[in-house]
């Protein structure tokens, strides 16, 4: 699985945010690998966006400011320090740390040092915040408050603005003010009995890291995708109904190479799914990005797995709506059960919500 790597360069003026990107693909295989090979990739990639396509320029008494966005699990010394507890996601650590692993090093101090050994590239990393607090802070920024940031992507995450004094890990809480909390909800599950189907389970047991990030296996973009290949695969397999009633096996019992290939279905193909207008849409969809043949798909197949994806898309919605309701009802700010007690802003980032569909379906 390829995971991206954004570099963002931002101009800020009144409120406002302009910013260029340049993408590059990030193997998981690289991520888990040795850590000099991978920070060294990545300052090869800044610079690649920096020099060479913004051109910018930069000297060693005036350096260009990078701040991280890292979405995994850290623990924190300082606003510019943050050793790797360790990689979730599909993410394997091919290398422990003696053999020059990521895993508990300081990831900023990683990219410095790959930074500096590039020549002519002056830049200096003066923060790393995860993904949830980023976006939390970038829609403070823009709408002048945010009380919570959450991520819906390859994996998720929430961020909230809490009382420092009521902050306990603090060795000194008697300051006052106001601290940024990273909730790491995507860990809800590992040791609470969370409600999962056999398909959810399937797919835990399956993961790189069996029995972790139970919640976030229950709303990532990749699971959505291999929820509903399992759920179709169950159907072609047998009648018994797990979801709705069919009276015959799903494509005539016959399945594709693709479908029967782990990561088979993404994110993308189940929206298409969901948006196609009828059964002959879903129908060319199936044929086309499955390798399904046209003579085992029929109206009710194309209806059925229709019926699925948008089953699928909606129970992924609503987790991830509870997830920020149980943030508000801490923050007093809704009660459970329903009602507002004082409105805030929520800002929501990652593939999920580009489009207004989850949203729409939150509020279902």
């Amino acid at each position: 699985m390829a995971n991206k790597l954004t570099v963002s360069y931002f101009e800020l003026e009144d409120r406002k945010a302009t910013r260029q990107d340049r993408t590059f693909d990030l193997p998981s295989s690289r991520l888990g690998g040795p850590a000099n090979e991978l920070f060294e990739y990545i300052a090869q990639c800044v610079k690649e966006a920096v020099v060479e396509k913004w051109h910018l320029s930069s000297t060693q008494e005036k350096p260009l400011l990078m701040g991280i966005t890292f979405a995994f699990p850290v623990t924190k010394k300082s606003l510019h320090s943050a050793k790797l507890l360790r990689w979730t996601k599909e993410i394997t650590d091919t290398s422990n740390i003696s053999s020059g692993g990521t895993v508990g090093k300081d990831v900023v101090e990683l990219l410095q040092v790959a930074l500096k050994n590039i020549e002519g590239l002056h830049i200096e990393c003066n923060a790393l915040i995860n993904d949830a607090t980023a976006t939390l802070l970038a829609q403070a920024y823009e709408s002048r408050g945010c009380e919570i940031g959450a991520i819906f992507d390859s994996g998720t995450n929430g961020a909230y603005v809490e009382a420092a004094e009521n902050v306990e890990s603090l060795t000194f809480n008697n300051i006052g003010g106001q601290m940024v909390l990273n909730t790491e909800w995507g860990s809800f599950g590992n040791t609470a009995n969370l409600q999962r189907t056999q398909f959810d389970h399937q797919i835990d047991r399956e993961s790189a890291h069996p029995g972790k990030q139970i919640f976030e296996k229950l709303v990532s973009s990749t699971s959505v995708g291999e929820l509903v290949r399992l759920v179709l695969l169950h159907y072609i397999d047998t009648t018994i109904p797990p979801l709705l009633t069919r009276n015959r096996p799903l494509f005539n019992r016959i399945s594709s190479k693709k479908l029967n290939t782990k990561g088979g279905i993404d994110l993308a193909l189940v929206w298409d799914i969901d948006d196609a207008d009828d059964h002959s849409a879903v129908k060319e969809l199936l044929v086309k990005r499955l390798g399904l043949s046209p003579n085992n798909v029929t109206e009710e197949d194309g209806n059925t797995v229709k019926e699925i994806c948008r089953a699928i898309l909606l129970r992924t919605a609503r987790l991830g709506a509870c997830a920020i309701a149980s943030i508000l009802v801490l923050m007093d700010r809704a009660k459970v059960g329903g009602g507002i007690e004082k409105r805030g802003r929520v800002g929501i980032n990652g593939r999920l919500v580009i489009t207004f569909k989850f949203k729409s379906r939150t509020e279902a």
